[in-house]
């Protein structure tokens, strides 16, 4: 079990180093914000919009990540949630607005022509309600019927558009363009 008052005593037992102090500070910041949180062998925790579970030994703590083709499934490691994070976050700081994740297990709503066909695909993220992310993508041919578009899961993305998941991060009230990365601020969101 970790905690914030042991997480000190463990190694993470992964080959990269970056990857390896980045966790290692993600949980000892997680445990330390959050002092009556402990952390179990087997335990899946959340690591921006990713998934990862953790196996903890006497001293060490071993690492799986979501599968990205199969997200019900666990695989060593932790370079996908690693690179995800990072390029999330470097969106946000290119536009100076804060890191907000979406959480993995959300639902994000897209019109079939963002995934069938390859157009200029928009986004927008607004406020979440109940298990929705907020977040919804369309092209300029999308129809304006929003009985159109289709719910996924966060975790379905890599498998049907990887490119999205990019933009999970930004907060609530904007607006972007996919394939140019451009950000927009739109108050009418919030």
């Amino acid at each position: 079990m970790l905690n914030h008052n042991n997480i000190n005593q463990f190694k993470i037992n992964l080959n990269n180093q970056e990857e390896r102090d980045l966790l290692f500070s993600y949980l000892k910041d997680y445990l330390d914000s959050n002092k009556n949180t402990k952390i179990l062998n087997g335990q899946s925790i959340q690591y921006g919009v990713w998934i990862l579970k953790l196996f903890i030994s006497d001293s060490s703590i071993d690492v799986k990540e979501a599968d990205p083709s199969n997200p019900k499934e666990f695989r060593d490691g932790f370079s996908f949630a690693f690179n995800l994070m990072k390029d999330q976050i470097a969106l946000c700081e290119l536009n100076n607005i804060a890191y907000t994740p979406a959480q993995g297990d959300e639902l994000c709503a897209i019109f079939p022509d963002v995934i069938t066909k390859d157009n200029i695909v928009y986004g927008l993220r607004w406020s979440k309600e109940k298990n929705m992310s907020g977040f919804l993508f369309w092209t300029d041919n999308s129809p304006q019927d929003m009985s159109k578009v289709s719910i996924y899961h966060i975790y379905d993305l890599p498998k049907i558009k990887p490119e999205l998941l990019r933009f999970l991060g930004i907060p609530v009230g904007y607006r972007f363009n996919v394939n140019t990365g451009v950000l927009t601020k739109d108050d009418t969101l919030l």
